[in-house]
């Protein structure tokens, strides 16, 4: 179905905003799920995604790494993932707090 001509300016505009905008968008976005699911893995209970985090940590591990130890570094791990995405530094900006 063809758009109605009167809606292509709207259509520009909105394709413009979503070209400047739409990368920092998804960066936030993915940011906030991280986050959250770091942040939840942090508290006993909460995550459904827990039991399955630690039973394959401890099959990739072959057994080394303990559930005890595998969820609070994933956890950990996750939301430094989040705060990093949400912060956005980047590669360069890390190289040249280095420098």
């Amino acid at each position: 179905m063809p758009m109605p001509d009167a809606l292509d300016p709207i259509d520009a505009r909105i394709t413009a905003w979503m070209a400047r905008h739409g990368v920092t968008l998804t960066r936030l976005a993915l940011g906030v799920v991280f986050l959250w699911f770091g942040a939840i893995k942090l508290v006993p209970g909460w995550s459904p995604a827990a039991d399955l985090a630690t039973r394959t940590i401890t099959l990739l591990t072959f057994g080394v790494v303990p559930p005890a130890v595998s969820l609070p570094v994933l956890a950990a791990w996750e939301s430094l993932i989040g705060l990093g995405l949400l912060s956005g530094c980047t590669e360069s900006d890390a190289a040249d707090i280095n420098n």
